[in-house]
């Protein structure tokens, strides 16, 4: 698959590509709160590989080059300082996303994800929450007017801007 990103600060213009699929992702940065929101289940940092491998069970794409590949990525992240926090259900994740240290304090929160089983019961919201009383800035992406997007929305990210991805599937 081949992908290509474009930013835009405000609107994206209305571009298309004959062959590619366009998706519009929404930028949107925070910067701390007072307290976070009290979770359902336990908040804590987790082992970056291990949830990499626990995500790469749910995600809809399939296959072990793509847990390979993403365990790759959280592992990498986290030996660039890169944290993984969890929500815990016991001993097992039920919610987790990584935050990536950037410039001059700027973090980039990205892998929101839960389990579909505790989906819609606040647990990304708490993640977030956590992650936003650590002060500083954070910028997060999803793609604009889905569910995610609407999540960060109400922990109080607002919108800077778009990220457009065109993708298209290889021929052969």
């Amino acid at each position: 698959m081949s992908r290509i990103a474009v930013t835009f600060e405000g609107t994206a213009p209305e571009v298309a590509w004959p062959g590619w699929t366009r998706v519009d992702q929404l930028v949107m940065t925070a910067t701390g709160i007072a307290l976070p929101t009290p979770a359902a289940l336990p908040l804590d940092e987790g082992e970056a590989g291990p949830i990499a491998d626990w995500i790469a069970g749910h995600r809809r794409i399939q296959g072990e080059a793509y847990a390979r590949a993403l365990r790759w990525w959280h592992v990498g992240l986290a030996r660039r300082g890169a944290s993984t926090w969890v929500a815990w259900d016991g001993a097992r994740p039920a919610a987790a996303l990584t935050v990536v240290p950037g410039p001059d304090g700027l973090r980039r929160v990205q892998e929101v994800f839960t389990a579909p089983e505790w989906r819609r019961r606040g647990l990304a919201r708490a993640l977030l929450r956590r992650v936003l009383t650590d002060g500083g800035r954070v910028v997060i992406a999803a793609d604009a007017g889905s569910p995610a997007a609407r999540c960060y929305l109400g922990v109080g990210f607002e919108p800077v801007g778009k990220l457009v991805w065109f993708t298209r599937a290889e021929p052969g």
